[in-house]
C-alpha cells in the first residue's frame, strides 16, 4: 500500500488524478485523491456506455425510453 502510494504521488499528466494524501493511521488506510467532477472512472464508464441508451438532449425535456434503439424527447 506504501509503497504504491509513494509511486502514486510521482504521476503527473494532465490525464491522470493526482494523490493528494495518505493515511496509513488504524484501518482501513486510504488514499485522497483530487476531486473528481464526473466521479471516479467506473461511474463515468457505466455512465458513459453504449448500453446507456437513456440520455438527456435538452436540460428541460423529459426523455421517454420507447425501444433499446430509440429515445423520444417528450416537452
Amino acid at each position: 500500500f506504501e509503497r504504491e502510494a509513494s509511486l502514486m504521488v510521482e504521476f503527473d499528466h494532465a490525464n491522470i488524478v493526482r494523490l493528494l494524501g495518505v493515511c496509513t493511521v488504524g484501518k482501513p488506510m486510504c488514499l485522497l485523491f483530487e476531486y473528481m467532477s464526473k466521479g471516479d472512472l467506473n461511474e463515468y464508464l457505466r455512465l458513459c456506455s453504449p448500453d446507456q441508451c437513456l440520455r438527456r438532449s435538452n436540460a428541460g425535456s423529459t426523455p421517454s425510453l420507447e425501444d433499446s434503439s430509440s429515445v423520444t424527447v417528450l416537452d
